[in-house]
């Protein structure tokens, strides 16, 4: 992962209340967003974590009642980068979803959120997919267990903590 997005994350989460939603499935490099809940849920103290599964939107009264600063959203991506690149998008500015299917696009759910969540800040942390089905590819797999250690770093410099887990 490169230095300045590892810097960027820092800085967003120093002194925050953060949820971090993750959001995928069980097939190919969606599997990203599932992958960082499985190796970071147990461990995170400070930082809340959500397994939203492929529907985020069945979490917004979760989320509006912890009243979180920061939300950061976990997910694959499919923007013909390199696979397993990370990036860090503001979802309140961002226009095209290019994000692997889920019902509502994760711009409009920020902008639901911030509604209600007055000065709250709103993170896509997006990992490039290589391919939609099948086993993850290795670029994703690594890339999210980068990802997963620096937040578990990172955890130390969050408030509050728990987690919830997708109900059936």
């Amino acid at each position: 992962m490169l230095q300045h997005t590892v810097k960027q994350l820092r800085d967003l989460v120093i002194g925050k209340n953060v949820i971090a939603m993750c959001i995928g499935s069980d097939f190919g490099d969606d599997i990203a967003g599932t992958l960082f809940y499985k190796l970071t849920h147990k461990h995170l103290s400070n930082i809340k974590i959500i397994f939203c599964g492929t529907t985020p939107e069945k979490f917004l009264t979760e989320v509006k009642g912890l009243k979180p600063n920061l939300v950061l959203m976990i997910n694959a991506i499919d923007r013909s980068l390199k696979p397993g690149t990370v990036v860090v998008e503001d979802l309140l500015e961002q226009h095209s979803e290019s994000l692997l299917a889920h019902n509502l696009p994760l711009s409009l759910i920020a902008h639901i959120l911030s509604s209600e969540l007055n000065d709250c800040l709103f993170r896509l942390i997006g990992i490039q997919a290589a391919k939609a089905y099948g086993s993850p590819s290795k670029p994703v797999v690594q890339s999210v267990k980068n990802l997963a250690k620096v937040i578990l770093e990172f955890d130390k410099y969050a408030k509050g903590g728990s987690s919830f887990e997708q109900r059936s």
